[in-house]
């Protein structure tokens, strides 16, 4: 993608902030790809991008890039290891990311928006000296925060608010003048968040769409046999990548599985709950109607894989995924690819509204097993289901929505 950044028609100029953007590994990437991407950003905006100094050239080449930032939050070092590093962290990556970005805003003749479509507790000080020390070249700034602020137990029908929610409420309530003078926009994906946000800031909080680009979408509705399971995105213990290890395990013994396939991105193993390291098993992996990725993948390679899976399995962790929003479910709605996800989390709300599927009972092995059963049974109606809601999941979705959403939060 080489887009005409010098065309006279565009008058807004926007810097998006993601110093965690490499590569083309992990969410990042297909998150930059779908704003560079959007008509809006052809037509009224200018999209630029800070990103890893150590940016990969197909990162620089892709996007307008500028390579700032010496580390992302990701990234560990000896001091991690330091007692309370966690609850002090926050105070050096503000600092690395003010200094980045005020070193470029020096150099730069400054941006209508910067926009932070990944913020966190680790942004929040950076932009508020940003709106003291820049005004000029910081004009207006989008706080987009995708995780989620609290904890939210197995059990409880209330979070828990951490040492870390304290410091973010502390460090949001910084922010209330620029909020007040439309200088500042704080914005969130779930409703849940939206409500936990606004308690710890007692400010406005907006609720905005997860920008997803559907251009490469090919998908036709295939029910024909045989069903494709499929799990997107690295393995990890909050997306329940465990319960989907030993699901799988447990399909492939059973007579009803045998003319069924099962795709997944597994990457790197991962330490569980229990401290005991997870794998995919031998037996997995050697069976020929498993394929297992461990590789990252290129827009067109995850756009063909995607189009390929009849059903995604998002055993999602309640704990970790009750008010934040998995990229992957907005995929598969776009897409109109049915899901089987966990019961109580922002998943099952996306089957409900803009999606289809089937909602496990409890959060473990047996009941993934039985909704999988349970899909084999039901596998046409999801589908047709999914397809019908398309349209919707697409239009609001879209990156072009996202940032007419941005534009208006600003508007007197």
């Amino acid at each position: 993608m080489n887009k005409d950044y010098s065309a006279a028609s565009v008058s807004l100029r926007a810097l998006v902030v993601e110093e965690n953007l490499r590569s083309r590994k992990g969410h990042q990437f297909q998150y930059a790809y779908a704003l560079a991407n959007s008509k809006s950003a052809g037509e009224r905006l200018r999209i630029e991008f800070a990103v890893h100094r150590n940016a990969e050239y197909e990162v620089l080449s892709t996007f307008h890039a500028h390579p700032v930032f010496h580390r992302s939050r990701l990234e560990k070092n000896w001091f991690h290891q330091m007692p309370g590093f966690r609850y002090i962290s926050f105070l050096l990556h503000n600092f690395a990311v003010f200094r980045a970005l005020a070193r470029h805003l020096r150099m730069s003749n400054g941006y209508d928006y910067i926009i932070f479509p990944t913020a966190s507790f680790h942004h929040i000080l950076a932009a508020y000296f940003l709106q003291i020390l820049f005004p000029e070249k910081a004009t207006r700034i989008v706080l987009f925060f995708v995780t989620q602020c609290t904890v939210w137990p197995d059990g409880l029908s209330a979070p828990v608010f951490e040492l870390t929610s304290k410091l973010l409420s502390a460090e949001l309530r910084l922010l209330r003048p620029f909020v007040r003078q439309k200088r500042t926009v704080l914005a969130v994906e779930t409703s849940c968040a939206q409500h936990e946000y606004q308690k710890l800031s007692g400010l406005p909080v907006g609720l905005w769409p997860h920008p997803v680009t559907t251009k490469s979408i090919t998908r036709c509705k295939n029910t024909s046999s045989p069903i494709v399971f499929g799990s997107l995105g690295f393995a990890r213990h909050e997306k329940g990548s465990d319960l989907l290890a030993k699901a799988i395990e447990h399909c492939l013994d059973e007579a009803l599985f045998s003319d069924t396939r099962f795709v997944l991105q597994w990457g790197e193993d991962f330490i569980g709950a229990d401290g005991i390291r997870v794998s995919l098993s031998d037996r997995v992996r050697s069976d020929p109607r498993v394929t297992a990725i461990d590789s990252p993948l290129d827009e067109k390679a995850y756009s063909e894989l995607l189009d390929s899976i009849s059903v995604l399995i998002l055993p999602y962790r309640r704990s970790s995924y009750y008010g934040r929003l998995s990229r992957v479910s907005v995929e598969a709605a776009c897409h109109g690819i049915p899901m089987i996800v966990t019961p109580e989390t922002h998943l099952a709300h996306v089957v409900a509204d803009m999606g289809a599927g089937l909602l496990m009972d409890k959060e473990n092995v047996e009941s993934l097993v039985v909704a999988m059963i349970r899909y084999l049974g039901c596998a046409l109606e999801c589908t047709e289901q999914a397809s019908l809601r398309v349209p919707r999941a697409r239009t609001y979705y879209s990156p072009e929505n996202f940032l007419q959403t941005m534009m208006k939060s600003f508007e007197p």
